[in-house]
């Protein structure tokens, strides 16, 4: 990717974030300090990535198909704490910078025709073996520990009876989140995940996330016109996560963390 904003990062390692995520984080800067203000936050927002950056372990740069899911958080983490202390966004509203960086403005997003949506089984298992064609190589490169940290992705572990499953096991995101104390954030990275689905026609079952402490992050991916999708209502738990009401009999179908 070409090297747009000139940071002091080795880029033989890292990428720098994408300019999308720079317009969202300057934009919300703007408002909710000013112009002149928002301005010199975002120059303190670049040289705290540019530090969170040189501290992290190499996870494949721009060969990792993945890249930005970590590096656009980084840049998140450091608006945050470019922020001064009195004036820091509450973890609400940094969901809603988060879901903007990476979902964009839901206002002018419209639901695909249903052919083109999780309700259509053979796409979805279209999808499911060009997933594994592209993700084959980053799975194998992280297995040899050349990318450290990185994600690896398992599809369809547990061989659902309907829509598609991703096990994405091992989180770089809620690693530098652990080790920088940002722990607390967490529900403003993995909840934005739901927000990017009605448009897919997709009903998001996420019984579990790294972030929210187990091995694994667990997605499975139904047509929200199915009975998995009604058997499965969206809730909130104690720590502010987004997780899924699953009965009995589907839990027991769940197989242990993979690790």
């Amino acid at each position: 990717m070409a090297n747009k904003e000139h940071l002091n990062i080795d880029y033989k390692k890292h990428v720098e974030y994408l300019p999308s995520t720079k317009k969202v984080l300057t934009g919300r800067l703007a408002e909710r300090f000013g112009k002149e203000q928002g301005a010199a936050l975002w120059e303190k927002t670049r040289r705290i990535y540019e530090a969170f950056v040189a501290d992290m372990p190499y996870t494949g740069g721009s060969k990792n198909p993945m890249a930005h899911s970590l590096y656009d958080s980084i840049a998140c983490f450091a608006y945050w704490e470019a922020m001064p202390e009195d004036r820091k966004e509450t973890v609400r509203e940094f969901t809603e910078t988060v879901a903007l960086v990476f979902n964009g403005d839901p206002s002018r997003k419209k639901r695909n025709p249903d052919f083109l949506t999780a309700n259509n089984a053979v796409l979805m298992k279209i999808v499911s073996v060009l997933l594994r064609i592209v993700f084959a190589p980053m799975n194998k490169t992280v297995v040899s520990g050349k990318w450290n940290n990185a994600w690896r992705l398992k599809i369809n572990p547990n061989k659902p009876a309907e829509g598609m499953q991703l096990k994405l096991i091992g989180c770089p995101v809620a690693d530098f989140a652990k080790k920088h104390g940002y722990m607390e954030l967490m529900p403003a990275m993995c909840n934005p995940d739901y927000d990017n689905m009605p448009e897919f026609g997709i009903h998001l079952i996420r019984p579990k996330t790294v972030g929210m402490g187990y091995g694994v992050c667990d997605y499975r991916f139904v047509g929200d016109k199915s009975e998995s999708a009604k058997r499965s209502p969206v809730r909130m738990d104690e720590k502010g996560f987004l997780v899924n009401d699953i009965p009995y009999e589907d839990k027991k179908k769940d197989a242990p963390d993979e690790i």
